[in-house]
């Protein structure tokens, strides 16, 4: 695959790079790379990707762009609020790079669509933040040999990691699972969602991911397979944990395609529980019956911009151990919050002050909104 003369000039400095030169800039311009989820960290990764002249790339999200994203998701402005995410970044991404071609995939990952897509790309970057889709992910890579591009996000700190590449003796680096073998349990890591996140903290994570996927591409330098980067940028502080062997590990990962239709990933990661948690058409029924509710809005005051629509009682998670005596322990008690993840540390609180009869909404007013607009 030749270089046409405007892409070596707008390459130059790479080829440039005895690292890189034309035969590592023609791989870039062969290269399809998927990053999934086109938030904090795959905005980052999404521009150098193009920038770097990646020539085939996807960019799966299913969300639309919100105000509160604009600190960190640096592709988007004020007047891309409301637009899907997915195709508002592929249209900026080819008018920054006619040389390259993105596809928007406005899809949901599930285990459905998950082997169609991967197939089509040779990486696949995270650019998530929940753990489902993690380690969906992850085994869908793992089933087709693919490298994995891992980055986290949490207030001031950030993860990232290369899973399952190749090495030079045919075995491939440790996956997810070895990493994390289980998922926390809820309510015990919250997303940036429900407790913040300094937006160039996403920058920091999301351009080391997108140079890890630059050097697996050339077949460059040493990545980070094998170790886990941890960044702490109030002290500031850069940390790599060496992640041990993973011969002899055994995990749940699914061992087939069929296995993995079958794996019951919210199960595994324990979203569900019915005993502390309804869906949108339960409280529904609740609203609806007549019974006496206390439905409990534990957002802060300026998360309100998204209304739930439903009447609610005010009392923000920092403050729930001062005002829950607004409340009456012996009725029903729904607490909900945006997407869902504070409201189960919320029951675990109301619960231990000997609030029997309290639940959480599961995947939050997010959820209820979306599905009184379809």
């Amino acid at each position: 695959m030749n270089l046409s003369l405007p892409e070596q000039k707008r390459y130059s400095r790479h080829l440039l790079l005895k690292e890189i030169g034309v035969a590592g800039q023609e791989k870039l311009k062969s290269a399809r790379v998927l990053v999934v989820g086109a938030g904090g960290l795959g905005c980052p990764v999404l521009q150098y990707l193009a920038a770097s002249g990646v020539g085939i790339m996807g960019v799966m999200d299913f969300d639309t762009v919100s105000a509160s994203n604009l600190h960190r998701q640096i592709l988007f402005n004020e007047s891309d609020i409301g637009k899907s995410k997915a195709s508002c970044v592929a249209e900026k991404l080819i008018l920054s790079n006619s040389h390259i071609l993105v596809k928007a995939i406005e899809e949901k990952l599930t285990v459905k669509n998950i082997r169609k897509i991967f197939s089509e790309y040779d990486i696949v970057v995270d650019g998530t933040d929940n753990f489902i889709t993690r380690y969906l992910i992850n085994d869908a890579c793992m089933l087709l040999q693919k490298p994995y591009v891992f980055g986290s996000l949490y207030k001031f700190s950030g993860q990232v990691a290369v899973f399952n590449q190749l090495l030079p003796d045919g075995s491939r680096s440790a996956n997810y699972r070895t990493v994390f073998p289980e998922p926390p349990s809820p309510g015990t890591v919250a997303d940036c969602a429900e407790v913040g996140v300094l937006g160039s903290v996403a920058g920091i994570v999301g351009t080391i991911q997108a140079t890890e996927t630059l050097k697996l591409i050339v077949g460059i330098g040493s990545t980070l397979a094998g170790k886990l980067m941890l960044i702490d940028a109030l002290k500031p502080e850069f940390n790599l944990l060496e992640i041990p062997s993973q011969k002899g590990i055994v995990n749940d990962a699914p061992e087939s395609w069929e296995a993995m239709e079958l794996f019951d990933y919210e199960s595994f990661c324990k979203i569900k529980s019915t005993s502390n948690h309804i869906d949108f058409t339960v409280l529904e029924a609740i609203i609806e019956s007549g019974n006496p509710v206390q439905i409990v809005d534990i957002r802060e005051d300026w998360e309100y911009e998204e209304d739930g629509g439903i009447s609610t009682i005010s009392i923000p998670l920092h403050a729930i151990n001062d005002m829950m005596n607004q409340l009456d322990p012996t009725i029903q008690t729904v607490v909900v919050c945006t997407t869902g993840n504070r409201s189960v540390l919320a029951v675990k609180i109301l619960k231990s002050a000997g609030f029997h009869n309290v639940v959480s909404l599961e995947g939050g007013l997010k959820s209820w909104q979306s599905q009184q607009k379809a």
